[in-house]
């Protein structure tokens, strides 16, 4: 698609997700009729190209007339919508959303074409992990699109967030989004906690019950004068111990046949720098520099006698008593147990 239908695109998913928020799931003096959905995807857009909504020309419109011409304005946007995915809707109550949350697919694509646009990297794998986990999934594309707002307009959003040692008890966060990316093979969104001042990494697939008024948040934006200075994500990786959740980097030394080194080359964890210490016509002895030891676990026992860890010495003695409790869990007859909390850092 060319950059002019990318932004139609775009526009279009956001009038779908704007009347599903807003006349679908809103009642009472909170619900939206369609005219308020067009006036308020003229202003979104009128303020991104940076001139007055309220053009001349709508203001010596009637009411009935100004919504017609803002309903044709953006008519073609839907249509994309339409077409692109394969489904028809109306901005009535019981049509717009039967063909969507319903489908996992429609959703995943949706979301995907939405993120592409200002997500700094992500992959589908990780993508479908947080629609999975979003309840109802439907909910993550207007999410997404609160999250693109917040994060070029510099406004702060307000969610309940699982952390991964207490998933069960939720807490309230208030962040300054800064950008949303794939790291340690979670698409996570990093911002400033307004809590603490910190910045922090935050797994979408662990966000609930969005809390944030779009609306006015939008409108009340600050200034661009008044405006945070640009997010450094180079600076953040480099210095911010949150950047890898305060695990220290170690390199691992591993025996792996040729073929499970091929493999290991072409999987998510080919961001991770591999250095090939020896190598002959069956395997190679080779060093992970990373922070990230249950990624290295997880690959070990994937890959089960094609791969052998050989160090550290601290870290294989690890290694060792996990595959033990292991060992003796599946050759008794309990039932898991709670975990118990890890130490504080991996999100």
């Amino acid at each position: 698609m060319t950059k002019k239908e990318n932004n139609q695109l775009r526009i279009g998913i956001e009038a779908y997700a704007f009347a599903r928020e807003f006349i679908y799931k809103s009642r009472g003096e909170n619900q939206y009729k369609a005219g308020d959905i067009y006036l308020l995807l003229d202003e979104l857009y009128s303020a991104k190209i940076g001139v007055d909504h309220e053009t001349k020309a709508l203001k010596n419109e009637t009411p009935t007339s100004a919504e017609e011409k803002l309903r044709k304005r953006y008519q073609s946007n839907l249509d994309l919508v339409k077409t692109r995915y394969g489904f028809d809707f109306n901005f009535q109550e019981k049509s717009l959303d039967a063909q969507f949350e319903g489908y996992p697919n429609r959703i995943h694509s949706m979301c995907k074409d939405y993120l592409s646009e200002f997500c700094f990297y992500f992959s589908d794998e990780t993508l479908r992990v947080a629609i999975n986990n979003w309840n109802p999934p439907g909910d993550l594309l207007y999410f997404l699109i609160v999250l693109r707002y917040a994060i070029e307009c510099d406004f702060r959003i307000k969610f309940n967030y699982r952390k991964l040692m207490f998933p069960l008890l939720p807490t309230t966060r208030t962040i300054l989004p800064k950008l949303i990316t794939l790291k340690d093979n979670h698409l996570g969104i990093i911002g400033v906690d307004s809590q603490d001042k910190q910045t922090k990494s935050f797994l979408l697939s662990r966000i609930s019950n969005l809390q944030t008024n779009f609306v006015r948040a939008f409108r009340e934006r600050p200034e661009d004068n008044a405006r945070s200075a640009p997010f450094n994500y180079a600076e953040y990786l480099a210095h911010n111990p949150s950047a890898k959740y305060h695990k220290e980097v170690k390199e691992y030394e591993i025996s792996i046949s040729l073929n499970n080194l091929d493999l290991l080359k072409h999987s998510h964890l080919n961001t991770i720098p591999i250095t090939i210490l020896h190598q002959d016509d069956k395997a190679a002895k080779i060093v992970l520099k990373t922070h990230d030891e249950w990624a290295v676990f997880d690959m070990l026992f994937n890959y089960e006698t094609y791969a052998k860890l050989i160090g550290p010495a601290d870290v294989l003695r690890k290694f060792n008593d996990k595959f033990e409790r292991l060992r003796l869990h599946y050759n008794s007859q309990t039932v898991p147990l709670k975990k118990s909390a890890r130490k504080k850092g991996r999100r």
